[in-house]
Order: structure tokens, then C-alpha cells, then sequence
């Protein structure tokens, strides 16, 4: 039996990095629990031999204590964006600029051979 998460969360960084070398690929994701107005930035590089494709992806979790998935007006509110450090690396910057309850933004960002 598991129990549903209950804040305040201190995730910091949670980093769920998956290499393929068969396939020479790589999927770069990190996971940030983030607060009202607080910008937080993370750069992340491909690794040897790889470059980046394709755009950023990310995820907005909501965990309200009622369990319940919220309202549209309540919904949390972030910023995403990346800016390109050459070929093979970018920076990410994520802003939560409404929010109610707790928020853990993920982002992924893929590589593959060059």
C-alpha cells in the first residue's frame, strides 16, 4: 500500500538521467520542486559525442491536499525556457509565478549522436 505524498516537499534537484548506449541516445531530466517567484537555473550537457534534438520538454505536478485535481483557476503557473549553450548543452531556467498549491516542475531535454 502507498501513501500520497504530503508537503512541504524538499525535492532539490532530483536528477533521472537514462543513457542508451546501444542506441546512442540520452534522455536528461531533472526534477525541481519550486516556490512562488523564485527562479531557479540548471545547465545540463549532453554527453560525449552527442548533441541536443528536438525542443525542451517539461511537466507541471500539482499537489493539492485535498488530493483532487484542481480547479482551472487554481492551477499553478510556471515559466519555462531554454537557452541554447552550443550543440550539445543548454540552460534551463524555470519561474513558478502562480501557484497554490505545491509545485514540482520536470524538464527533459534529449540527446543523440551526432
Amino acid at each position: 500500500m502507498s501513501l500520497p505524498a504530503r508537503g512541504p516537499f524538499q525535492v532539490h534537484g532530483k536528477i533521472i538521467d537514462v543513457v542508451d548506449t546501444v542506441h546512442h541516445t540520452a534522455s536528461l531530466t531533472r526534477e525541481y520542486a519550486l516556490k512562488t517567484n523564485v527562479t531557479r537555473t540548471d545547465t545540463r550537457t549532453c554527453p560525449a559525442g552527442m548533441v541536443r534534438k528536438g525542443n525542451l520538454a517539461h511537466t507541471i505536478h500539482e499537489f493539492p491536499s485535498n488530493h483532487a485535481s484542481p480547479n482551472l483557476k487554481d492551477r499553478s503557473l510556471v515559466s519555462v525556457t531554454m537557452t541554447p549553450k552550443g550543440k550539445n548543452a543548454a540552460m534551463v531556467s524555470l519561474t513558478l509565478t502562480k501557484a497554490k498549491n505545491p509545485t514540482v516542475v520536470q524538464f527533459q531535454m534529449r540527446c543523440a549522436k551526432a
